[in-house]
């Protein structure tokens, strides 16, 4: 476990799907939050050859309480880190980010919603919390609501995996195949060894052989239980 006493410790902040997944795999580096935003440690001395795709943060840049939010035996001390953050700061964004991102792990929906609106408020400029929100507002089945604010995250960030693919979902809550269908070819397009996108375009195509395609290929790249196990569903109904 690496200790906030490491002075050699630095953060790397990426959205780039293969790139979590990369450090998720590699001992050198510890995932500690990963959603949309993802929050990797990184000893200066192990930092990527390619690190020009990463903002490389200093400890002193985000309080490392928030980030106790990956062990999900600490997720209400990760929380109160974040409130206690946003009430010394209170126009600090990436606090209130944080605080609802957090808030959700845990449930309380309403205030990850209210701590993201706010987030927004103080910069709306930021892709990862218009999709944060999408996220939340998904929760709560207010789904045209969080297909918007994917919208608003691509708009933001084209490139964006995480918004590309959750604007998919949010086409297929609203029956919406077609459109949701596109979105996630457009996400497969950003991270080529996402295994949940492949899930979901084999469930959406109505080839057969196509569909067996996707989902064997998920199968395959997906180290998630139910993932495989809802891929390997999916095929039995092929049959």
């Amino acid at each position: 476990m690496i200790r906030e006493t490491d002075t050699r410790l630095g953060l790397v902040q990426t959205t780039d799907t293969g790139s979590v997944e990369a450090f998720r795999r590699d001992p050198r580096f510890q995932l500690v939050f990963f959603d949309d935003l993802s929050l990797v440690f990184v000893r200066d001395d192990a930092l990527p050859p390619d690190v020009e795709p990463y903002r490389v943060l200093a400890p002193e840049d985000l309080n490392l309480g928030f980030l106790a939010g990956a062990d999900d035996t600490r997720v209400n001390e990760a929380l109160t880190e974040a409130v206690r953050a946003t009430t010394l700061d209170p126009d600090g964004s990436r606090a209130w980010m944080l605080r609802g991102a957090l808030a959700r792990r845990i449930g309380d929906l309403d205030q990850s919603l209210d701590a993201l609106d706010r987030a927004i408020e103080l910069d709306p400029t930021q892709m990862s919390y218009h999709n944060q929100r999408g996220v939340t507002l998904l929760d709560i089945e207010r789904t045209e609501e969080a297909r918007r604010s994917f919208e608003r995250a691509v708009a933001l960030d084209p490139r964006s995996y995480a918004a590309r693919y959750n604007l998919g979902l949010a086409w297929v809550r609203l029956d919406q195949a077609g459109r949701a269908e596109r979105s996630f070819r457009r996400a497969l397009g950003l991270a080529p060894e996402a295994a949940e996108v492949r899930l979901m375009l084999g469930a959406l195509e109505d080839r057969p052989a196509r569909a067996r395609g996707y989902l064997e290929e998920a199968i395959a790249l997906s180290d998630d239980p139910a993932l495989v196990a809802r891929a390997k569903a999916l095929l039995v109904a092929l049959d």
